[in-house]
């Protein structure tokens, strides 16, 4: 389907699911049990962490109606606490979540989704590429409270509370 670039399929387990379990420590950590994944794509990092996690309820998100055809799929085959959302539906989620977000976009645009499209958020957690263009984009968002955790490849922004 696609869902991957052809450049890292040999190293599957490695590039994205492995990438993708970083935050599993993070979602522990936290009590919100509503987990929304802004651009869920092929399900990273959303359908790895599920399978870690089934007391979380997930919540992927896409506007991509192969991917949606894909997550759909997915979520019922492995029976997961996962409910698939298309964006170009609308959606609006008022209870409290925490937001994740692997390769979606630049942190000022994930907190706009964010504002658009939930109420009650308590966090986010990225995943992102380089730690000197994170430490730009927090900048250009105006984020003074966050942590960045340097990982093996890359690191994961956590920004606390209601944005």
């Amino acid at each position: 389907m696609n869902l991957i670039g052809k450049s890292t399929e040999k190293e599957v387990w490695e590039t994205h699911i492995e990438d993708s379990l970083r935050l599993l420590p993070f979602l522990e950590k936290n009590i919100c049990n509503n987990v929304i994944d802004i651009g869920s794509g092929g399900g990273l990092p959303a359908i790895p962490l599920s399978i870690c996690m089934p007391q979380k309820k997930f919540f992927v998100t896409e506007v991509d109606s192969k991917k949606l055809a894909f997550l759909e799929f997915i979520t019922k085959k492995l029976i997961l606490n996962a409910s698939v959302i298309d964006i170009n539906k609308g959606f609006l989620f008022k209870e409290e979540s925490v937001i994740i977000s692997r390769a979606f976009s630049s942190i000022k645009n994930i907190l706009e989704w964010a504002r658009l499209h939930t109420e009650n958020n308590s966090g986010f957690y990225l995943l992102k590429g380089r730690e000197e263009r994170v430490e730009e984009e927090l900048e250009e968002a105006f984020i003074e409270r966050s942590k960045i955790v340097r990982l093996q490849k890359g690191c994961v922004v956590i920004i606390e509370g209601n944005i």
